[in-house]
């Protein structure tokens, strides 16, 4: 996928979205677009395949980066643990990824780094979702 367009009542464009790939066929960037054609967002992916990382950058529409998120993979490439930080390196959250035997998510502990509650040197997590199959 090249290019998407989103239109409304009478065909007439509400949005659009362009991506980039490398050579190996991973994006690299998404922009999107408003219904003026004025760019409204760019989101650039970073791969460091020798880390198991991957970086996202979101970019308004002035070219300043307002968020980031860091994605440390596991040996199978999914997400294991996630950082969101703010245009201003500042972590928001983290997010921590289980997985069951074959692949799925079994559990998603989210925290919220800005407002840490701790018990005996633990960061609670402010939110925990688990998921049965």
């Amino acid at each position: 996928l090249i290019k998407e367009i989103t239109v409304g009542k009478y065909g007439k464009s509400i949005g659009s979205k362009s991506y980039e790939y490398d050579i190996l066929g991973r994006k690299i960037k998404e922009t999107s677009y408003n219904n003026d054609g004025l760019i409204n967002e760019i989101i650039k992916y970073i791969y460091d395949n020798n880390n198991f990382m991957k970086y996202e950058e979101y970019l308004d529409s002035s070219m300043e980066v307002f968020l980031k998120r860091e994605i440390l993979l596991n040996n199978q490439e999914n997400p294991y643990i996630e950082a969101i930080l703010d245009g201003k390196d500042r972590i928001l959250e983290k997010n921590v990824y289980y997985y069951d035997n074959i692949g799925r998510i079994n559990k998603v502990k989210k925290y919220d780094m800005i407002r840490q509650k701790q018990y005996n040197n633990m960061q609670i997590p402010v939110k925990v979702s688990i998921y049965e199959y």
